[in-house]
Parts: structure tokens; sequence; C-alpha cells
């Protein structure tokens, strides 16, 4: 019995921190609250060198803290950077791209290790 209720804590524990997992808060675009910069990177097609500049700007006037909306903002710039037009706007390939892409980088790398030789 006391081995059950131990196993069972163990495992309640173990799930709650498993899934204690941080999201990105859902804003209010009606907040005055909310900078310029965050509400055009919150857009359903944000051009990123917009935001980028509005972010710059921003920072020029107001002294830089950190909260969600800077977190978020470096992280969905790291994310986005490999699929940036020279325009600023954001494609994402689709998933027969992504395929064409991996299939010609995988017989890219074949062909490199086909041309080594032994020497020795």
């Amino acid at each position: 019995m006391r081995f059950l209720l131990l196993r069972t804590l163990c495992f309640l524990f173990i799930s709650n921190v498993s899934f204690s997992q941080k999201f990105e808060p859902q804003i209010n675009p009606q907040d005055p609250a909310i900078p310029t910069w965050a509400k055009e990177m919150y857009r359903e097609n944000p051009n990123v060198l917009e935001v980028d500049r509005l972010f710059k700007a921003y920072y020029k006037e107001h002294p830089f803290k950190q909260n969600n909306y800077t977190r978020y903002y470096k992280r969905w710039r790291r994310y986005v950077s490999p699929f940036l037009n020279d325009d600023g706007t954001i494609y994402f390939p689709s998933a027969e791209e992504r395929l064409a892409m991996a299939n010609a980088s995988q017989n890219l790398q074949s062909q490199r290790s086909n041309s080594w030789s032994f020497l020795g």
C-alpha cells in the first residue's frame, strides 16, 4: 500500500514537471502598452526588416528592458532568418521543397564522401 502511494506520487510529480513548459503569452493588440514593433511582429505576415527597424527605433528612445516580447523577438528572429527574402518577407518552403532540399544535400554529401581514397 505504501509503495503504491509512493509510486503514484512520483508519477504525478514527474508528469507535472514534464508539462510545465512555458508558452508564449497571448497578446491583446488593442493594449496601449504593447510597443508597435511587437504588434508588427505578431501580425499575420510580418515584414522582418520593418520589425527590426521598429525594434531599433523603439530602443533608441526607451531603455532596453527584457520582457516576454523581447525574448520572443530574439527567438523569432533566429527562427525566421533562414527563410527571409531580400524584401523582408518570410517564405517557408513546402514539404515537397524541404524534401527536395534534403535529398540534394544528401546527394552532395555522398558525392563528397565517395571522392576520398586511402593513400596509406
